[in-house]
């Protein structure tokens, strides 16, 4: 008797496509609750949208249809009674989760940033910023003189460099190095990070002035007495006679040749058989989904020539800068950390 055949069932390309183009949707309303604080509330139990409304002064029935919504994607849980809890998923919403995504939920949907992603095509057609084609300005630029937005970005930027700095001390021993300078390392928050991990390491943080004298994360006694903070314009030069430079994500804003000429610089001001050490995310080779091919749409966005690169491009950087690849090491995060040292004329 011959059994019977049973047909797998495909998946239906015009529902998948269908529910790719509802992405913004999504991402606007994580970014409302997200500014409405719901998560935080949530916290400390279950509530309706009724009780909700009433403590943020917002429309119930909105409100409700909006979590509702996000419950039909585990974002929240919803009971039979109508309240609605948390998930491991909406506990990414709190402020003060280990994990905390909110910030960037702020910045990414906020109205001011909305319009830049929606210049897209004007990236594709020209290569260029559809940030400076939106406002006018470069990115850093906007965010200094729109503090609404840069704040969240700025807060978002140190909790994602928080959330990596442990990964990137499990696969870097640092304790090998005398002197590091962190370029571009903003308040401080990896550099303390490193210095707290290695007794014997002495720090400078060199970033623009306004930026290195909020560095509060060098203010512990231990980490004060190791480190320094010098302001400056990396574009013109970095800190001379340490053994080690750390570029944490500060190339994939760059284009390729200001890429090299950073890290000419840090050649440059090396002391003899120093090393590179540049932190990015990585851009595999093959097609699988990856954060690195969202971010580099990203950069592309915000900085025109930005990007996140393979490590053969990052190769042919280090080639033009004078430097080789020594040594590429993986971490437990999105990061890889690319070690260069000079090359030395036979």
């Amino acid at each position: 008797m011959t059994s019977p055949v049973h047909s797998v069932a495909q998946p239906d390309p015009v529902q998948i496509m269908f529910a790719l183009l509802n992405g913004h949707l999504v991402e606007q309303a994580l970014h409302v609750v997200a500014v409405l604080g719901i998560a935080d509330r949530l916290a400390g139990g279950p509530l309706t949208a009724a009780e909700l409304a009433a403590d943020i002064g917002v429309n119930a029935p909105a409100l409700y249809r909006l979590l509702r919504t996000l419950a039909s994607i585990g974002v929240f849980v919803r009971s039979a009674d109508d309240h609605f809890g948390l998930t491991p998923l909406g506990d990414t919403l709190r402020h003060d989760s280990p994990n905390s995504l909110r910030d960037r939920a702020v910045f990414y949907g906020s109205p001011e940033m909305w319009p830049v992603w929606g210049n897209l095509l004007h990236s594709v057609r020209t290569g260029r910023s559809a940030c400076e084609h939106r406002h006018g300005m470069p990115f850093y630029q906007f965010l200094i003189e729109n503090p609404n937005v840069g704040t969240p970005f700025n807060r978002y930027m140190s909790n994602t460099s928080a959330q990596h700095n442990a990964a990137i001390l499990d696969a870097y021993d640092f304790s090998r190095i005398a002197t590091l300078v962190d370029i571009g390392g903003g308040h401080g928050g990896t550099l303390a990070a490193i210095l707290g991990a290695s007794p014997g390491l002495h720090g400078v943080l060199f970033d623009l002035p306004e930026v290195v004298e909020k560095a509060s994360h060098l203010d512990a006694p231990d980490i004060a007495a190791r480190s320094r903070r010098e302001g400056g314009d990396m574009e013109q030069g970095v800190p001379a006679g340490a053994d080690a430079y750390l570029l944490k994500w500060v190339l994939m804003d760059r284009p390729d040749d200001r890429a090299v000429r950073l890290l000419r610089h840090c050649r440059t001001a090396m002391t003899a058989g120093g090393r590179v050490l540049v932190v990015e995310i990585g851009m595999p080779d093959d097609d699988q989904p990856s954060l690195g091919r969202v971010m580099d749409l990203q950069m592309m966005l915000l900085f025109g020539g930005g990007r996140i690169r393979t490590e053969t491009e990052f190769q042919a950087l280090f080639a033009e800068a004078g430097l080789a690849i020594t040594a590429v090491h993986s971490t437990r995060s999105p990061n890889v950390i690319i070690e260069g040292r000079a090359i030395v004329p036979e």
